[in-house]
C-alpha cells in the first residue's frame, strides 16, 4: 500500500496532500466549495454516502469526485 500511495501522489503532480487506502471494499472522495469528505465501505453506494455526509458537514453543495472498488 505504501508504494501505491506514493505512485498516486506522484501522478497527482503535487496538487494532492491526502490519499485513501482500502482493501476488498470501495472508497469515495467528495468535495464542496469549502470542504471535503471521504469514506470506505463494502459497496460503492455506502462509500459515497459516507463521503457525502462528511463533506456536507463542512460545506454545502458537495458531490462525489472519485470512487473506486477493489477485490483484493
Amino acid at each position: 500500500p505504501r508504494i501505491a500511495a506514493q505512485v498516486a501522489l506522484n501522478r497527482c503532480g503535487g496538487r494532492c496532500t491526502n490519499y485513501l487506502t482500502f482493501q476488498n471494499s470501495c472508497g469515495a472522495y467528495s468535495t464542496g466549495p469549502y470542504g471535503y469528505g471521504w469514506g470506505y465501505a463494502p459497496s460503492r453506494y455506502q462509500a459515497e454516502v459516507i463521503s457525502l455526509q462528511q463533506c456536507n458537514a463542512r460545506s454545502p453543495g458537495c458531490g462525489v469526485r472519485v470512487w473506486a472498488c477493489t477485490t483484493r
